[in-house]
């Protein structure tokens, strides 16, 4: 009888605080597990004690107290350095087929490997993030999926992005949705949450530039002259300098009603989609877009930019809205908030 050939899955960090990337990890070795498949789980580097990963054998190629003490380029580096390098070589002579399920893969396999992609954010605002790490990561993954036997898009919107920018073989290329919980996210979520003081607007997601974040303080300080009693929280894991100086271009007045949270558990997030007068999503570019997915499985109101994935992913069930027009977000927020029969 042949040797079973190894699952070898790959994931460049794991935190406490899954979001992103990491969330669709989370969720995929969920699945994997719960179907009994059998893999060897590499972890890059491992911040905190991510709950996700208790019950599964996994591996850490940096350890915590250098991970603690290097800065985050360097740390990039050495580990796409021990990714083609020690970790090429074991898996190399061992076999099998590695999943990368992040933006990080050996540009020379050594193996079968199988590429998941999100987006293309960072080559498509190279103006906004990034300076030499993240450009020869970038250079370095386009090796990898160029080299990969499958590619796995998680829309259609990104598939056509990889076609373009990579020239990928298109017959290698599959798009496979991400998917919600909705024992978690769905409309009595709210029951579990403490009701808010005040009806509020939530945002869930980073504070990256491509969020567009700084439009929509100015169009909530804007409803907020109009219709007085609503609040905005944002969800996520936020830097603080980011959120100071986000901060600085909200008017004086209003600084009170907009509440970065921080991260939360899901159950906590599903209770504040569910509990929310309405969910709003702008960002300019998205892979997917999970949140505002998430937040109409809740039963929210979804007002979403028409940009990147979102149309594909939201469809009928949200309002799509060009990301720099802010007085189409103005009109329908102050609609969707004071017109129940048109909320409903």
């Amino acid at each position: 009888m042949p040797e079973e050939r190894p699952i070898w899955i790959y994931l460049p960090y794991a935190d406490e605080q899954a979001a992103g990337m990491q969330r669709y990890a989370s969720q995929m070795i969920k699945a994997l597990r719960k179907n009994g498949v059998a893999f060897e789980l590499i972890v890059g580097e491992v911040h905190g004690h991510p709950a996700w990963l208790k019950g599964t054998t996994h591996r850490i190629a940096i350890r915590k107290p250098l991970a603690r003490l290097l800065p985050r380029a360097l740390l990039a580096f050495l580990r796409l350095l021990w990714l083609q390098t020690i970790f090429s070589f074991v898996i190399g002579r061992r076999g099998g087929t590695l999943l990368a399920l992040a933006h990080e893969l050996p540009p020379f396999p050594r193996i079968r490997q199988v590429a998941v992609a999100h987006d293309l954010t960072d080559f498509k605002s190279f103006a906004e993030r990034g300076g030499w790490g993240t450009r020869a990561r970038n250079a370095l993954w386009g090796a990898g999926l160029k080299r990969s036997a499958q590619v796995i898009a998680i829309s259609e919107a990104t598939r056509r992005d990889l076609l373009e920018v990579f020239k990928l073989e298109p017959s290698k290329v599959h798009v496979v949705y991400e998917g919600v919980d909705t024992k978690l996210f769905n409309p009595e979520a709210a029951a579990a949450g403490q009701p808010a003081e005040r009806p509020f607007l939530l945002y869930a997601g980073t504070l990256d530039p491509h969020k567009n974040l700084p439009f929509l303080l100015d169009v909530f300080a804007d409803l907020r002259s109009r219709i007085g009693y609503i609040d905005l929280k944002l969800v996520g894991r936020h830097n603080p300098q980011r959120v100071a100086a986000l901060l600085q271009g909200v008017p004086t007045p209003f600084k009170g009603n907009v509440d970065f949270v921080g991260f939360v558990p899901d159950e906590v997030l599903a209770s504040m989609m569910a509990g929310c007068s309405a969910f709003v999503f702008p960002s300019r570019n998205e892979g997917f877009g999970l949140a505002p997915v998430e937040a109409m499985a809740c039963g929210a109101p979804v007002l979403a930019a028409d940009a990147g994935s979102l149309p594909e992913v939201i469809g009928a069930g949200g309002v799509l809205l060009p990301p720099e027009d802010a007085e189409a977000w103005l009109d329908e927020l102050e609609r969707t908030l004071t017109d129940a029969a048109y909320r409903e």
